[in-house]
């Protein structure tokens, strides 16, 4: 994201400029799809940990 975000805002407001009208971009352009990816990985690694919680203790021992 530290990469990603600065590197959009430019490359989207190099693209735009070409364009008699013009439009700016909010800071939400770029938040919410970070919000939303990262909201995605911790719905996927709470499941993953769930899922090993409610598991038999025996099934995880025998694969160490």
């Amino acid at each position: 994201c530290i990469v990603s975000i600065p590197l959009a805002w430019y490359i989207m407001y190099s693209w735009l400029q070409n364009y008699t009208f013009r439009i700016n971009l909010g800071w939400w352009f770029y938040v919410i799809p970070v919000a939303f990816v990262i909201g995605m990985a911790f719905l996927s690694i709470i499941f993953k940990i769930t899922g090993t919680i409610k598991g038999n203790p025996i099934n995880s021992l025998r694969y160490e």
